[in-house]
Formats: C-alpha cells, structure tokens, sequence
C-alpha cells in the first residue's frame, strides 16, 4: 500500500509539474493546445489529490 501511496504522490507532482510548464510555455508561445494539456493535467492531479 505504501507503494501505492508513492506512486500516487509522485504522479501529483508530474502533474503540478506539467501543469506549470504547459502554462509558462502557453504565455510565452500562445499555444492553445497547450493551455488545454495544463487544465488536463490539472484535473488529473486534483483528481488523485481528493482520493487521499
């Protein structure tokens, strides 16, 4: 279980992770693809975050 809990935690992070870096690239591109992939990986983390 606390392998689990690890894995989980370390995919909270990618995804705050991502979520960061495809809205800095978004600001500075302007990429719109990019803003989407940063709400999805968003939702993504919060999702894991409330399983907790």
């Amino acid at each position: 279980m606390k392998t689990l809990n690890s894995i989980k935690t370390g995919l909270i992070c990618t995804a705050s992770f991502i979520t960061i870096a495809c809205l800095i690239g978004y600001l500075f591109v302007g990429a719109w693809y990019l803003l989407l992939i940063a709400i999805f990986s968003c939702v993504l983390g919060l999702t894991l975050k409330e399983d907790e």
